[in-house]
């Protein structure tokens, strides 16, 4: 194995965004079976998936960050009143092997508990879930009793109204810290339902970058436009894998619990050919890297991204769900329901001291049956006609045409 020279790397985006809920004190870390390690690697499977899939669709954009592990809790607790094929696109999409709810719960409360306590000292991890039931709209005690059990999802039944959208936006800035303040801008006539994930991630480096090495250099763009970053720099023992394609670095956080990814093309190799050897080759970078004397270049950058998931997942197999007529969510409720919208708003920030994200998804679900009208906008400023009728038999009194209204 070479020994770097020089790494400038830009984005972590293995890194899952999120936020805290909660302070977490010590305790004891929750012990993995080697069957999570199995549904772990799965899971994994559909992060370099929906990675590779929001690189397609987002050509022309140069930044976007996205937590796959926030989706999947999200969409986790929206699988819980699904039944049929619609359950089974779900966890296949989101990577999990068989159909198997209860399994699959009991792996996702293992998860957040253990993140949210494997390095309390120096990593902040909070994990907070809730559902916001439209007023007067049920939902199956037995979803309700899945999802509070084993998410510990706080439940709020609601008017679906202005105020109901401040409340949402409020509870997501608080749980992240401020970093997402808003995941909803209106709500839709036929929603009934929301379940939202918020993770949020503070991590200060096991070794911190010097500020006085902090400087302002070039950085070259995909398209070989020039810019300047202040580039941060630093020598250290690390985690390193490089091949004829790519050069990677593992940057640890606190007690080496946590660490963060950075990839780097070699240079003549693109972005699509960099993001399809991630997905193939991931697990051979991860196992043959080695600890080996790093000199880092690394630039200093924040960045805020947030996208609708639902054309992501519906091109990673979860069809059904969005779809009126084929969507099954009767685990749910009695009234016939879809999924009209998966948002997702991701924040992060990498500096000297270490990283700081957040996201929070959010997973619309709408009645399929008619429900109140969207308002109608309708500006009489031109010409019009009006008539003047008799309601039950239809005679009319006057019919008229106005073309300059006149007092």
């Amino acid at each position: 194995m070479k020994k770097a020279l020089f790494i400038m790397a830009t984005a972590a985006t293995l890194a899952s965004c999120g936020t805290a809920t909660q302070t977490v004190q010590s305790a004891p870390t929750t012990q993995m079976s080697e069957q999570d390690f199995e549904t772990a690697d799965e899971a994994n499977k559909f992060a370099l998936k929906m990675f590779a899939q929001m690189h397609k669709e987002e050509k022309g954009n140069d930044n976007f960050c996205l937590s796959p592990l926030s989706a999947s809790w999200a969409l986790s607790m929206t699988a819980n009143g699904a039944e049929g094929t619609t359950r089974e696109q779900m966890y296949a999409t989101l990577g999990f092997p068989g159909n198997d709810a209860e399994k699959i719960n009991a792996y996702q409360q293992k998860i957040i508990k253990r993140l949210s306590t494997l390095d309390p000292e120096r990593v902040t991890v909070g994990i907070a879930n809730s559902m916001w039931v439209n007023e007067n709209f049920k939902i199956k005690k037995e979803f309700e009793k899945s999802n509070t059990a084993y998410y510990d999802a706080t439940v709020k039944n609601i008017k679906f109204d202005a105020a109901a959208v401040e409340a949402i936006n409020d509870w997501c800035s608080q749980k992240t810290n401020g970093k997402i303040t808003e995941i909803v801008k209106e709500i839709d006539p036929m929603t009934q339902l929301f379940l939202i994930n918020a993770l949020y991630f503070n991590g200060r480096w096991t070794s911190t970058f010097n500020k006085k090495r902090t400087k302002e250099e070039e950085f070259t763009k995909e398209n070989g436009e020039k810019i300047k970053v202040q580039m941060m720099h630093q020598n250290d023992k690390m985690y390193y894998y490089e091949d004829e394609n790519v050069q990677m670095v593992m940057k640890p956080f606190g007690e080496e619990k946590f660490h963060m990814l950075f990839i780097l093309p070699r240079e003549g190799v693109t972005m699509d050919k960099s993001v399809q050897l991630l997905a193939e080759n991931f697990d051979t970078w991860y196992r043959e890297s080695e600890k080996e004397e790093v000199n880092l270049s690394l630039p200093r950058y924040k960045a805020e991204y947030g996208k609708s998931l639902k054309s992501t997942l519906q091109s990673l197999g979860m069809s059904d769900a969005f779809t009126p007529g084929k969507a099954n969510f009767s685990a749910l409720s009695k009234e016939g329901l879809c999924i009209g919208d998966v948002l997702q708003k991701t924040f992060v920030k990498v500096d000297e001291e270490g990283a700081e994200a957040a996201a929070v998804t959010s997973v619309a679900l709408m009645a399929m049956a008619a429900g109140p009208p969207k308002p109608k906008n309708m500006v009489i400023n031109r010409p019009f006609i009006y008539i003047i009728r008799e309601r039950e038999t239809g005679n009319i009194l006057f019919i008229g045409r106005n073309g300059h209204p006149k007092e």
